[in-house]
């Protein structure tokens, strides 16, 4: 999480100083006036100390959606004012988190769920000896919102726009309709009723939510509300030739999810075998979906490889009888290969997917740091 934190007063930035401190990476921004002030270049290990130039309104707004999170050290009044004039909605907004410039409160103010901000707010708290403070309703009543997992989790939300009819059911205690793929397992409490066929969507009332990777999903009825939520839980097995171009993989990889009947949205990594780990096309497919890339060397791949069709010229050209099959195979956690070998010019992808569990804490800790876009 890419987080900025922001002071304009002298207490302030002794106190973002210490906020920086539990968000490794996190850029510090004051004016000149105040760093100068201070003395202050580095600050134990703190290299990204800024200084913050021109109005804090433009300021902000040469920030927002370039860092995931922002931390005003400062009156709330002034940071929802600063903000106001760059609201776009739940699904662009970074998280906003207001923390008082003697640290007493960690205030999440914007983004809560999907921004992160209650966690980062959490997690300030925790780090400074602040009170947070969570306003949202779901979290005010301990109930786990589909939006706020999905964040924790990793997964890609789909129909935003039904979230707060979701929500406003599980607050009224109303059941909802869950639908999950086998391979997802629930182990959190609320009023909901899980579905593995699909079939009892047909009676939801209240809403309903579904959890799959893949493309074809069951129907719910005329205007009941429904979200659908992508589990990153796909990984792609890649072999390719030397030199073959980013576009020619990223294709493969898309024709290949669209004919397993999977959404590209559920790709958790690409994996590959080691002598292939520095090929441009390779990782420029991974940047381009956000992913990382996973490397096996041969003697890992050996003992599986039998599972798979195996090819002479492969071995001879690699050390390893197959990629792409064994790959997927063994990045997924030796899950179920949803995809067999694709072969298309130059590249060869097989897809395999493994078990995901969900708990009322997953993903809850702490913000990593991230390169600067």
């Amino acid at each position: 999480m890419k987080v900025a934190v922001i002071a304009v007063s002298a207490a302030g930035l002794r106190t973002a100083l210490r906020i920086g401190r539990c968000c490794p990476g996190a850029r510090i921004y004051a004016s000149p006036r105040l760093l100068d002030a201070a003395g202050l270049q580095e600050h134990e290990g703190i290299t990204q100390l800024l200084p913050l130039e021109g109005d804090l309104k433009t300021f902000t707004g040469s920030l927002w959606g370039r860092r995931d999170a922002l931390v005003f050290v400062m009156a709330s009044g002034i940071a929802v004012r600063v903000i106001a004039p760059h609201l776009k909605g739940k699904h662009a907004d970074p998280a906003v988190v207001v923390v008082d410039d003697s640290g007493t409160f960690a205030v999440s103010l914007l983004s809560g769920h999907l921004g992160g901000g209650n966690d980062l707010a959490e997690q300030v708290a925790a780090a400074i000896g602040a009170v947070p403070v969570i306003t949202t309703s779901t979290d005010r009543h301990g109930i786990v919102s589909f939006d706020l997992l999905a964040r924790r989790c990793g997964w890609t939300v789909e129909r935003l726009h039904d979230l707060k009819k979701i929500s406003s059911a599980q607050l009224e205690d109303r059941e909802i309709d869950v639908y999950a793929d086998e391979n997802v397992h629930f182990d959190i409490a609320g009023p909901w009723r899980l579905d593995r066929t699909g079939r009892e969507l047909a009676r939801a009332r209240n809403g309903a939510v579904l959890v799959s990777s893949r493309l074809e999903l069951p129907a719910v009825p005329e205007g009941v509300p429904f979200v659908v939520l992508r589990p990153r839980s796909v990984t792609a097995g890649v072999g390719c030739r030397r030199g073959v171009e980013g576009a020619r993989i990223i294709a493969a990889l898309e024709e290949t999810f669209t004919r397993a009947g999977r959404s590209i949205a559920s790709l958790e990594k690409l994996a590959t075998v080691n002598i292939k780990g520095r090929e441009p096309g390779l990782l420029q497919a991974a940047e381009h979906f956000g992913v990382p890339l996973q490397l096996f060397g041969s003697a890992e791949i050996a003992p599986v490889e039998h599972l798979f069709t195996v090819s002479p010229f492969v071995r001879e050209r690699v050390g390893a009888g197959a990629v792409a099959e064994p790959c997927a195979f063994l990045g997924s956690g030796k899950g179920a290969v949803i995809a067999p070998k694709n072969s298309y010019p130059g590249v060869t992808v097989a897809l395999a997917e493994r078990t995901v569990r969900c708990s009322r804490e997953a993903g809850k800790g702490p913000h990593e740091p991230a390169e600067s876009r």
